[in-house]
């Protein structure tokens, strides 16, 4: 008895074992479902950051710069047509402001900032980075522009590019070799028969060399100190050269070299344009037979306010 009891026993336990063994087997698959389940959400949330920041995120950025580089573009435009009309009014007692906003913010954690940079009187060394002499043949002429106005944009993504404001022009430049000029000076070429009447209008732009970095918006100052403007007619056609440093010698010979055909000149007989050195690079522009030269001559006082 005691040994059948004892058998008894022995299959009383080993049922009871057999029938644990499946509730750990399915408690064992519940755990390795839910570790599977865990590591395919964490995959899919990884697989979606990968694609917001390595596909979605750089499209919607490269367009942010590219909308805010139109921006900027139209804020030069804003501040050359403030500067004309205050030479145009010719009223010294007007301070006009107007807005520019050098960058755009990022977007925590998956986008960084990007900001531009706004100058005014930049300068290369000692030497201005935008410098204009006009002087003729007999020595009646003889005037200097100088200083200018210049934003650089830091993209990430869009192409970076510069604007600038020289003597009444907005000059473009991306990728360091493309050079344009967006909106010309005041410059305008007459032929008369075998004479040339020219008109320019000067623009100096005077006050400190101050510059400013980031993605806020800045409010850029400018008044008109003085504009004078004067008639010039020779005894005899003589030579007028044009003397440019500048940053945009290329997009200023182009400019030039187009307003100068389009009115019938023809290069090398009636004018003669060269570009020399290398830091500066020094355009001249050398017209020949001109008998009447008008000249305006604005000096602007231009300042930078956070």
């Amino acid at each position: 008895m005691e040994g059948g009891d004892g058998m008894g026993k022995g299959r009383v336990l080993a049922g009871r074992g057999l029938r644990l063994r499946p509730c750990h087997v399915r408690q064992n698959d519940e755990a390795a479902a839910g570790v599977v389940a865990i590591l395919l959400s964490i995959l899919v949330v990884l697989l979606i950051v990968t694609l917001i920041t390595s596909v979605w995120m750089p499209v919607w950025m490269k367009d942010r710069e590219a909308r805010h580089t139109r921006t900027v573009s139209s804020d030069f435009g804003n501040i050359k047509a403030m500067i004309d009309n205050q030479v145009l009014q010719g009223d010294t007692n007007f301070i006009m402001a107007t807005p520019l906003t050098l960058g755009t913010e990022g977007v925590p954690i998956v986008g960084s900032d990007t900001s531009g940079t706004f100058s005014i009187n930049y300068f290369r060394g000692d030497i201005p980075e935008f410098y204009c002499n006009i002087h003729n043949q007999s020595g009646q002429l003889n005037v200097t522009a100088t200083g200018g106005m210049k934003y650089a944009s830091n993209n990430h993504d869009f192409v970076d590019q510069e604007l600038a404001y020289e003597n009444g022009a907005i000059l473009l430049m991306q990728d360091r070799d493309e050079q344009v000029i967006k909106v010309g000076p005041q410059f305008t070429v007459e032929r008369l028969g075998p004479t040339v009447k020219v008109s320019f209008v000067l623009i100096t732009v005077s006050g400190v060399e101050t510059s400013m970095e980031g993605v806020g918006t800045v409010l850029i100052r400018t008044q008109l100190i003085t504009y004078t403007s004067s008639t010039n007619s020779f005894v005899l056609a003589e030579w007028l050269n044009l003397t440019m440093i500048t940053e945009y010698p290329d997009a200023w010979f182009r400019y030039f070299n187009d307003a100068l055909l389009d009115v019938g000149l023809v290069p090398g007989t009636d004018f003669e344009e060269t570009i020399t050195g290398t830091s500066p690079r020094v355009l001249n522009v050398h017209i020949k037979n001109v008998k009447y030269f008008d000249l305006g001559y604005a000096l602007i006082e231009a300042s930078l306010e956070a």
